[in-house]
């Protein structure tokens, strides 16, 4: 029996090509897309309490690029913002200085765990509304935490980490 790529079940390209049919092509519009966009989004008002990002964990990549976004400010002082990440992330981050700034900037960091198992009493206190970069916790997050959920790019959430306030309208990119 010969192996085709490392699958023992298919034995040649010719069986591959019998077995195949064709994929169903599936047209996402910009409607489709804010129509989803605003499913996430769940809360009620532009204030935001906590800012949850790596969901399930940070990448190095996203550790970088919220530095950069962060670096020589502070986060709003009502804002709790939190990092989920695997250690060894953790770790390469604090070796490249992003954990320095990030930290300077008022963000707390939980290594090998996910924000899907963080909820309530763990969650701040009087919280609210939560904003997350994760489609999975938009998604997930509102019956886990019992809060609304804004769902952003992580330049948003950095941005509404300084203000404390989810921008007034939808991105530039998905509004109809």
């Amino acid at each position: 029996m010969r192996c085709f790529g490392g699958t023992p079940e298919v034995l040649s390209l010719a069986t591959l090509q019998v077995l195949a049919h064709p994929l169903e092509t599936i047209r996402v519009s910009r409607d489709d897309l804010y129509r989803s966009w605003q499913e996430l989004n769940s809360a009620d008002d532009r204030q935001v309490d906590i800012i949850s990002l790596g969901n399930p964990h940070f990448s190095l990549y996203e550790f970088k690029r919220l530095a950069q976004l962060c670096a020589g400010q502070r986060k709003h002082p009502q804002v709790s913002i939190m990092v989920t990440c695997g250690r060894t992330v953790f770790e390469q981050a604090e070796a490249a200085g992003a954990i320095d700034v990030l930290a300077a900037f008022g963000v707390a960091f939980m290594t090998n765990t996910c924000w899907c198992v963080i909820e309530k009493p763990l969650l701040k206190p009087n919280a609210r509304s939560l904003m997350t970069n994760s489609g999975k916790y938009a998604h997930y997050g509102p019956g886990i935490s019992g809060l609304g959920i804004h769902y952003a790019g992580l330049a948003t959430c950095a941005e509404t980490a300084r203000t404390g306030l989810v921008p007034a309208a939808a991105p530039a990119w998905i509004r109809p």
